[in-house]
């Protein structure tokens, strides 16, 4: 096995296309309309992505969630872990970045079944990302939960 390399790789950089302040309005609920916003930054010397995410509804926090996106070299993908204010255990994800969209998959810890996340950047604009969340009972049949539009806030 070759050492680690002391640089990130082409696979960390490129996740680059998440990096910055983003804010979107969430599916409304019945406690009114939520805003989630993003801070998405590299940590770790640039081997790791960074996420910190709170939604609110009229000023008050309801959910944070605390997550890294990394790359795996021995695998070849990229890894989604996340920690939240619901005591979340460490939820795992796994997926690619193709395109300028990173799509991440991994067991659903709320519903069961599986849970997809993509973040898609691919509009060409640098400015965010739209977020879309699908839920599958059996892996292969998607629903898709929500779709929220991130905006950089500067």
């Amino acid at each position: 096995m070759l050492p680690p390399s002391l640089e990130p790789s082409a696979q960390h950089r490129a996740l680059a296309l998440l990096e910055g302040r983003f804010r979107g309005a969430e599916q409304r609920t019945d406690a009114g309309e939520p805003i989630g916003t993003y801070h998405v930054r590299f940590g770790l010397g640039g081997f790791a992505l960074l996420l910190d995410y709170e939604q609110a509804i009229d000023g008050a926090r309801r959910y944070a969630m605390h997550g890294v996106i990394g790359w795996e070299p021995a695998e070849e993908r990229y890894y989604f872990h996340w920690y939240d204010s619901l005591g979340g255990l460490g939820t795992s994800m796994r997926g690619q970045l193709v395109d300028r969209v990173l799509t991440l998959e991994g067991p659903d810890p709320v519903r069961g079944g599986r849970a997809r996340f993509t973040f898609d950047a691919s509009d060409g604009a640098d400015d965010g990302f739209v977020l879309t969340m699908s839920f599958s009972e059996d892996g292969e049949t998607w629903i898709d939960a929500m779709s929220t539009v991130y905006r950089q806030v500067h």
